[in-house]
């Protein structure tokens, strides 16, 4: 990685202290950091349309896991699923994670970067290291498109409008009186049709299986248990093995607001990092109580 992919702390002193208040520097990984990275799989995401922001790092040494990777806020879109991966070999550690995110407004949004605090193994002085994007920035910018707003009507047109069509309605219906009052005919009204009651799946999984997720959860609150739990509610809903949140989603059953935020919660409680753990399952447990 060049030089300016990343900032040190040195340069920075107020940074610097921030990490000597939060972190002593013995608590610190020491890491070669070749090369940090952050991406979207779209720079033009849409309304509705769940997507991926992507951090990538790459250290010389042999680690099992990168524990002070601080990331951004992401505000304003909504965090579906984390997922992590660390793979070490011969030539260091490649660290990966895949943040699942959905927008729901149209518009610019400006992503700021990622930090990892660590140990410098070149000099062993303590800095942070910054992502950069494809193009060598700090700010991953993307534009959501679709979903926008409708056109502005005055009110005044719009009662104009109303208003003629509510008097041509009465025209025709003055003149459709007297033709049939001069012929003297009688339409009888149609017999009524009973609509055909409309068969929908399953809404929500059974309440036995609810309750049971509820009380593992309650009682291990721990990322083993949201995987299970998460499995559970999977299976509940009749997704097949390996689904992902996105696939889930799109199922007819899905649709009720209170499963959907369960389902969500369920991504979120699995795969988000270490420090969101017990939030993430406080959130899970209170969506499953609310099914």
């Amino acid at each position: 990685m060049r030089p300016s992919a990343f900032r040190s702390a040195l340069a920075l002193p107020v940074l610097l202290c921030a990490v000597g208040a939060t972190a002593g520097a013995g608590q610190l990984a020491r890491l070669n950091v070749g090369s940090f990275a952050m991406q979207a799989d779209t720079t033009q995401p849409k309304v509705g349309v769940a997507f991926h922001v992507i951090f990538t790092i790459h250290v010389a040494q042999n680690v099992t896991a990168l524990d002070d990777v601080i990331l951004p806020p992401f505000d304003p879109l909504e965090i579906l699923g984390d997922e992590q991966h660390v793979t070490s070999g011969a030539n260091g550690t490649d660290y990966r994670e895949a943040v699942t995110v959905e927008a729901h407004q149209p518009g610019r949004i400006a992503i700021a970067a990622a930090r990892l605090d660590a140990i410098d193994a070149r000099d062993g002085k303590p800095k942070q290291f910054l992502s950069t994007t494809p193009d060598g920035k700090d700010t991953l910018v993307l534009t959501v498109t679709g979903g926008a707003p409708a056109a502005h009507v005055s009110v005044p047109h719009v009662l104009g409008t109303v208003l003629s069509l509510i008097g041509g309605l009465i025209v025709v219906g003055s003149m459709a009186w007297l033709v049939l009052a001069s012929r003297r005919i009688y339409v009888p009204a149609p017999p009524a049709v009973e609509a055909p009651i409309e068969q929908t799946p399953q809404a929500t999984p059974a309440a036995e299986t609810i309750v049971a997720v509820r009380e593992r959860l309650r009682e291990r609150p721990d990322r083993a248990t949201a995987v299970w739990a998460r499995a559970r509610l999977w299976a509940g809903v009749g997704a097949p093995q390996g689904a992902t949140l996105s696939d889930v989603l799109t199922r007819p059953q899905t649709r009720e607001p209170h499963l959907r935020a369960a389902l969500i919660a369920a991504e979120r409680a699995a795969f988000t990092h270490d420090a969101d753990l017990p939030p993430a399952i406080g959130a899970f447990v209170v969506a499953l109580g609310d099914l």
